[in-house]
């Protein structure tokens, strides 16, 4: 678990919080405590963590012989290489006093320096040696997206699928693991595996996004005062003096901002100024995708720097 943690930790150095909170969003939705157990082969063993699964999905008969012949995506996320150079270049240039102070990389640069383009060849290579389609890859191959039947899946990760409606929305269905083994061929190249155990996070009318993912994280120790401790905050009150403001392009939910401060015991503090139509929790509730990163960004530092003016643009 702590190379998950220093995962978890490293991201939000260097991408920050909004980066953090919707890669937890897929991540700790998707069983971000799942149990890794590495076996003499080298073979790497990943579980669901059912508690999750449970709270929102119940699992239903399908046809177990035709239903194995569906098409299935797995998208399969290549571990980077020279994280620490990056690191240490992330100091620099937010350090005034560097000589590398403001000069940021490019995404083409950020790519070269941590693409592992043997591991992506190596996983590519495997996924065809078992006649598993590729469909895309990221630009600088750090994830690459396979089709293939469930039974093949089934075959290659050594696990059995089974069908789940979504208990608020039961159009919505998936098909999910309990556990599947990463073949030890690239069990060295590869960070993390979706579509096979995880769940995706689905805001319904009865659900509100905040209440959902904050499902997720009661799982998890990342909160506020968790926070805190890890960087050494000692004080969550705000400075009157000075303003704090998010640029985002996004609508917010001030709904899911009161559930939020609500859950982690946060003093009650809506946003102070914002442009009329931004505030908009139905279209947030809808489209997961519209709102994510502006709240994020609201409720993360609004829970570190509390009853700060707070600004969105």
């Amino acid at each position: 678990m702590n190379s998950l943690e220093n995962l978890v930790n490293f991201l939000a150095q260097i991408f920050g919080y909004s980066f953090m909170l919707r890669w937890m969003r897929v991540l700790l939705s998707a069983c971000l405590l799942a149990v890794y157990v590495v076996n003499e082969l080298g073979a790497l063993l990943i579980q669901v963590d059912s508690k999750h699964r449970n709270r929102f999905w119940t699992e239903f008969d399908f046809d177990s012989t035709q239903g194995k012949t569906v098409d299935h995506k797995v998208i399969f996320a290549v571990k980077q290489l020279n994280l620490e150079n990056l690191k240490d270049k992330l100091y620099a240039v937010s350090d005034p006093f560097s000589a590398d102070y403001g000069n940021f990389l490019t995404r083409q640069e950020v790519g070269n320096m941590i693409s592992n383009s043997y591991g992506t060849k190596a996983t590519i290579d495997y996924l065809r040696r078992n006649q598993i389609e590729i469909v895309s890859q990221s630009v600088f191959g750090e994830y690459i997206t396979a089709k293939a039947t469930l039974l093949k899946w089934e075959s290659v990760l050594q696990t059995k699928f089974r069908t789940y409606r979504h208990n608020a929305s039961p159009n919505f269905v998936v098909f999910r693991a309990e556990e599947f083994t990463l073949d030890h061929q690239i069990t060295p190249h590869i960070s993390d595996v979706y579509n096979v155990i995880d769940f995706p996070v689905l805001p319904s009318s009865k659900l509100s996004l905040v209440e959902e993912t904050m499902a997720s994280y009661s799982h998890s120790p990342m909160t506020p005062s968790a926070l805190n401790k890890y960087y050494n905050v000692f004080t969550n009150i705000g400075n009157v003096a000075v303003k704090q403001a998010v640029f985002a392009p996004e609508s917010f939910s001030s709904t899911d901002l009161s559930a939020f401060q609500s859950l982690f015991k946060i003093p009650q503090h809506p946003v102070d100024s914002y442009p009329g139509s931004f505030d908009n929790p139905g279209k947030c509730n809808n489209d997961l995708t519209s709102c994510e990163e502006t709240d994020s960004d609201l409720q993360w530092i609004m829970a570190v720097a509390q009853n700060t003016t707070t600004l969105l643009w």
